[in-house]
């Protein structure tokens, strides 16, 4: 069967040797019912705003003994909208100095969840964090080579995503529109799941509005929603897995795209992929991953078969 696999683990090394933009091939491999993937990641470019910090233009980095090694696991590659699913990041080795993980305040589920100024201070007294961002782009538009590269890119900070209307339809764009999500256009959370989105937090309890204030300006954009605190504390990986070292680091979260495949695409979409993007305390690059095909379906509502055969679970770029 060519459908995603129920669960997906996916592997990435990063290597500082890489000069500035240079894309070094993506060697995969599959094998059921885990895929795995091994690619070298980029060199520093300048940082988004997420987190506050801007860091210089692209540097070359010193060749070191260890390279960074990236595995992400997800516990499944079909689900629904209102479904989480959980993925593990383990980064081996990170530097001790590292003790949080902190996600994307775009990406956070709940209000209470954004962390407060003084949390702030406070968690980077104890120790660094670690940033990461979370991508969404449609599977067909990162197909090509040249396509994923500029995807890898624009999620780093290199540029940014063509982006629609607000308010307006993708049903509505014209299919060669750049800005189109199956052209390589922002994947932004459709008018009808941004409203279902709404009424879901309107059922929670109120709190005070300034909290909510800055949470709120976020609704056109959580398309991808962590459900946890901005900051988690990094946990070591499990030392029974001989093929960790002692320097390596794991975070366990609660991960759901809020917007349905087929709201973005044809009626028989694809999927998306997601690209992880980590970073530094400084918001020096440190490595990218790219997610095997996830699928965000209703089968009650539509009943044919995602086309996933027209594209390899996992990419393969020439050198």
């Amino acid at each position: 069967s060519n459908t995603p696999s129920p669960a997906a683990d996916f592997d990435f090394v990063y290597s500082t040797a890489n000069s500035p933009g240079e894309f070094v091939r993506e060697e995969s491999r599959t094998s059921s019912p885990e895929v795995s993937n091994e690619m070298a990641a980029y060199t520093p470019g300048t940082a988004p705003s997420a987190y506050g910090y801007q860091s210089p233009e692209a540097i070359h980095i010193p060749q070191q003994e260890d390279t960074l090694s990236l595995k992400v696991s997800m516990d499944r590659t079909k689900t629904r909208a209102e479904t989480q699913t959980k993925v593990t990041i383990i980064l081996d080795p990170l530097p001790e100095t590292y003790e949080w993980a902190r996600f994307a305040r775009q990406t956070i589920s709940k209000p209470k969840q954004l962390a407060t100024s003084d949390e702030i201070r406070e968690n980077q007294k104890k120790g660094a964090a670690v940033s990461i961002d979370f991508t969404l782009v449609c599977a067909v538009a990162v197909e090509e080579p040249k396509d994923l590269e500029l995807a890898l890119a624009r999620a780093r900070g290199e540029g940014s995503f063509p982006t629609k209307i607000p308010r307006v339809d993708v049903s509505e764009m014209e299919k060669d529109d750049p800005a189109h999500p199956q052209n390589g256009g922002a994947v932004i959370i459709c008018n009808g799941c941004q409203e279902r989105e709404r009424k879901r937090f309107g059922r929670k309890k109120k709190r005070n509005e300034e909290e909510e204030e800055e949470w709120s300006t976020y609704d056109d954009k959580r398309i991808i929603i962590v459900n946890e605190k901005e900051f988690k504390r990094l946990a070591d990986a499990d030392a029974s897995e001989s093929k960790w070292g002692s320097g390596a680091k794991k975070v366990e979260f609660s991960m759901r795209i809020a917007c349905y495949c087929r709201h973005q695409e044809s009626k028989t979409p694809v999927g998306y992929r997601v690209i992880f993007t980590i970073r530094g305390v400084n918001g020096e690059l440190l490595t990218q991953s790219l997610s095997e095909i996830l699928q965000v379906t209703d089968d009650h509502k539509n009943k044919e078969t995602p086309q996933a055969e027209l594209l390899s679970p996992s990419l393969s770029l020439p050198s």
